[in-house]
């Protein structure tokens, strides 16, 4: 299907040059299709939407809603490309509504834009300054950019705003974690725990905290927590594996990273992490298996070379073993 969203400049002159009673004609008809646009995005009729709201800017050019409602099922279609140009358009129209800031900030931010993103979240702020969840969306923005410091006073603003918004807990968790603030961090989860206990993410990222404190008792009671509330949490049984295997329990660690490549069978990750746990256990033929399929789905996969290589010298098969490191320094792993 052919999207059109561009309609000229002389079909706008043309409906200002219309008699009143024909332009009001046009814009009432211009609403009902704005209203079966609508209907048709809640039943995930895009096409048939983006119709409807193409009509309604034909008839009525001057009608910003259209361009907004338009825009919205661009997005949902896939289509930020599009969606960013008829943002503008809604705009130049009302230059006060935030929404059009706030949504093509949205867009830029999913096509990986992130300074017009910011740019455009500023100029949402700006007009509505009292909405918090312009912060929390600036806040990612800035934190996708690689700049936690401003996503950290973004998020910090909105909880000033609104304390009982677990997302920008959450969110400034996970910024504290990236800066190795991780007291701040589990600061942050346990509130946002409170708000939201039923959220699976919010143990998840704190027992991942309390791992890199050395917590290994607390961080194994968040995985558990996290894998209750979401039985097929792949991510939580692999780092609740790790967290096993730091407190010595190996064969507790092999049966989460067993449960953990049950439910994905091609992440790399979890076999070097078997692996790991096999060769700590003297178990040095199937930890080399277990590198080899961490190979297989990441051939790429330095740190795989270099552990298959040590487990290959610790069973006297030097030749294997040399290749093995030889390849991980070229895929640029070295030993720490």
């Amino acid at each position: 299907m052919q999207i059109v969203t561009g309609h000229s400049i002389a079909e706008s002159g043309e409906h200002a040059l219309l008699r009143p009673e024909i332009r009001e004609s046009r814009s009432c008809r211009a609403k009902a299709h704005i209203n079966r646009g609508r209907a048709s995005c809640k039943s995930g009729d895009y096409s048939a939407a983006i119709a409807d709201f193409s009509m309604a800017i034909k008839l009525d050019p001057s009608n910003h809603l259209a361009f907004l409602e338009r825009d919205s099922a661009l997005c949902d279609m896939g289509r930020d490309d599009l969606s960013i140009a008829d943002y503008g358009r809604a705009i130049a129209l009302d230059p006060n509504d935030d929404r059009a800031f706030f949504f093509r900030a949205k867009a830029y931010e999913r096509l990986g834009e992130y300074e017009l993103a910011i740019e455009d979240f500023s100029g949402a702020i700006r007009l509505r300054p009292d909405i918090s969840i312009s912060y929390i969306a600036r806040g990612n923005a800035y934190c996708n950019k690689g700049d936690d410091y401003n996503g950290i006073a973004d998020y910090s603003r909105a909880i000033e705003m609104k304390p009982s918004d677990a997302r920008a807990y959450y969110n400034r968790g996970l910024s504290y974690n990236r800066l190795g603030d991780f007291n701040l961090a589990i600061a942050d989860f346990t509130q946002a725990i409170w708000l939201t206990p039923k959220d699976a993410r919010l143990f998840f990222e704190r027992g991942n905290a309390h791992a890199y404190l050395g917590n290994d008792r607390q961080a194994i009671n968040d995985y558990c927590h996290a894998i209750e509330l979401a039985p097929q949490f792949e991510a939580a049984y692999s780092n609740r594996g790790c967290a096993y295997c730091e407190a010595g329990k190996f064969d507790l660690g092999i049966a989460d990273f067993d449960k953990a490549i049950e439910i994905n069978l091609k992440n790399a990750k979890t076999y070097l992490f078997r692996g790991h746990a096999l060769k700590e256990m003297c178990e040095n033929d199937r930890a080399i298996a277990n590198y080899t399929k961490a190979i297989v789905h990441n051939p790429k996969y330095g740190e795989a070379f270099h552990n298959r290589g040590l487990a290959n010298q610790s069973n006297g098969d030097i030749s294997s073993a040399s290749a093995d490191f030889a390849k991980a320094r070229e895929l640029g792993y070295y030993d720490e």
